[in-house]
Order: C-alpha cells, then structure tokens, then sequence
C-alpha cells in the first residue's frame, strides 16, 4: 500500500508539472518530450529540441546549451542568454527584441528575418550564420565576431559595431545608417 501512494504522489506531482507547463507555454505541445521548458533556464541542455514558436519571453536562459535547437518563430524578448550555446540553432522569424546574447557562441546559426532590435551582442561568436533581412536596428554587437557571416538586406541602422570582427561578411542591401563601425575589422565583404 505504501509504494502504491508514493507512485500515486508521483503520477499526481508529474500531471500537476505537465499542466503548468501547458498553461505558461501554450505551444510547447509541439516540443520534443525530453525538452524540460520553464523560465528558469540557467545551463540547461536544450540539444536538438523544438522549441519554435514557444514565447521565452524575459526567460534566464544563460550558459544554456541550444545546440541545433529549432527556436523558428520563437519569442524571446528580454531574454537572457548570456554565454548561451547556439551552435546551429534555428532561430529565423524569432524575436530576440532587447535579449541578453552576451559572448553567446552562435556558429552556423540561421537568423533569417529574425527580430534583434536592441539586443545585446556584446563579443557574440557567430561566424558563418545567417542574419538575411533580420531587424538588428539599435543593437549593440561590440567585439562580435561575424566573420564569414551573411548579413544581406539586414537592418543595422543605429547599431554599435565598434571592434566587431566582419571579415569576409556580406552586407549586400544591407542598411547601415548610423551605425557606429569605429575599430571594426573590414577586412574584406
């Protein structure tokens, strides 16, 4: 009897997490099951999940691992991924709007049309991703390193890019009013 009212206790305290889940994320029902999804999100190993389309909004999600993570259409404004690992990570149409990606590594990342307005990117690692037609007006990217990255058709206007690493990036169409490029690596585009 006492084993069965501890598995009972443990069903009942699953269900009860599952439930809160659903209600603070409502399109989680799309992420794969072994992707523990809160707010509290400080190193957590995301690899591989699904995670498109779900709202992180001001999520703490630093030091995370999302490693080939499908973020498309993801929320994450205000978010916190400070030192965050992205590596491949799919985060076009996702709006990262004013989120913390402090010396993220984003290698190989697509961006495609990604929201980015006022975020921090302060030494971020995303050498060869993808930025096509992303909004990343008024960002700030001190000492990012872009290097073999495809900014095309960005938007960049009033963007710090002092010290940013751009060799060989393209920045075909892209917009660059007002953008601050002192000490910036221009090496080749």
């Amino acid at each position: 009897m006492r084993h069965s009212l501890a598995g009972l206790a443990h069903t009942v305290r699953a269900i009860g997490v599952a439930i809160a889940v659903m209600l603070a994320f409502p399109g989680m029902t799309r992420a794969a099951p072994d992707c523990n999804v809160n707010r509290n999100l400080v190193n957590a190993d995301l690899t591989g999940c699904d995670l498109s389309g779900v709202d992180l909004t001001g999520a703490n999600m630093s030091g995370a691992t999302l490693y080939n993570a499908d973020l498309t259409g993801a929320i994450l404004v205000g978010a916190d991924l400070t030192k965050a690992t992205l590596r491949g990570a799919g985060l076009s149409y996702a709006d990262l709007s004013g989120a913390n990606l402090t010396k993220a590594t984003m290698r190989d990342a697509g961006l495609f049309g990604a929201t980015l307005t006022g975020a921090n990117l302060t030494g971020v690692f995303v050498p060869a991703s993808t930025f096509w037609h992303a909004d990343m007006a008024g960002a700030n990217l001190t000492n990012a390193k872009l290097s073999d990255s495809n900014l095309s058709g960005a938007n960049l206007r009033g963007a710090i890019m002092v010290g940013t690493e751009l060799s060989r990036v393209s920045l075909r169409s892209a917009n660059l009013d007002g953008a601050n490029l002192s000490r910036a690596g221009c090496r080749s585009f």
